[in-house]
């Protein structure tokens, strides 16, 4: 087990308050390993969704409110289709109405040199904005105010378990949260030692 190994299972361990033996962990592959393990230590079977769609309702209020929509949207819309432009200035202003974080998803049309040099680096990280779903932009937004939306004493469901999960393993690893998804494993997809 590497550094980065020690140190997640750390915070999980932390952040839950629990104790996962040295045994156990080699059984934790993916994030929803990892859930489900947490889940099963701190006896939450329910599956409810109430925070993600609380949020989801939040973000169709704004997009009305800033006049970027005029139809309900669903989660399985593409975000690009809906914000057709990937701005900083209308995230910030997205963030401001929710009072959230918002994690902006990658898009390097821009011509600044840092996104030249990031899209050249990284060319994959390109087309994250233009393939997000609403579903992924909800539980990145989730994942990354997982300390502010979920109540650590009073945890309701195994998807708030899961957007700690997420935000833990972006917080430690540094990965893009859109790019995290249940099915993930930490050695081969995400690279953890």
């Amino acid at each position: 087990m590497g550094l980065d190994s020690v140190e997640m299972i750390m915070k999980w361990e932390k952040h839950f308050n629990i104790k996962i033996p040295d045994h156990e962990v080699e059984k934790i592959v993916t994030l929803q390993d990892a859930t489900n393990y947490i889940a099963n230590i701190l006896s939450i079977n329910k599956d409810n969704t109430n925070l993600r769609e609380k949020v989801f309702k939040n973000i169709q209020t704004c997009l009305k409110d800033l006049n970027l929509i005029s139809k309900q949207i669903e989660y399985e819309d593409k975000v690009s289709e809906v914000v057709f432009e990937n701005k900083k200035q209308i995230w910030d202003k997205i963030a401001f109405a929710l009072q959230l974080k918002i994690p902006i998803p990658y898009s390097f049309e821009s011509n600044t040199l840092s996104s030249k040099i990031v899209s050249k680096l990284f060319p994959q990280k390109q087309n994250i904005f233009d393939n997000l779903l609403f579903s992924q932009l909800i539980d990145g937004i989730c994942g990354n105010n997982y300390e502010t939306l979920v109540d650590i004493n009073n945890i309701q469901s195994k998807y708030e378990i899961y957007i700690c999960i997420m935000g833990i393993t972006e917080d430690i690893m540094g990965i893009n949260i859109y790019e995290l998804e249940p099915s993930n494993t930490f050695v081969q997809d995400l690279g953890l030692n």
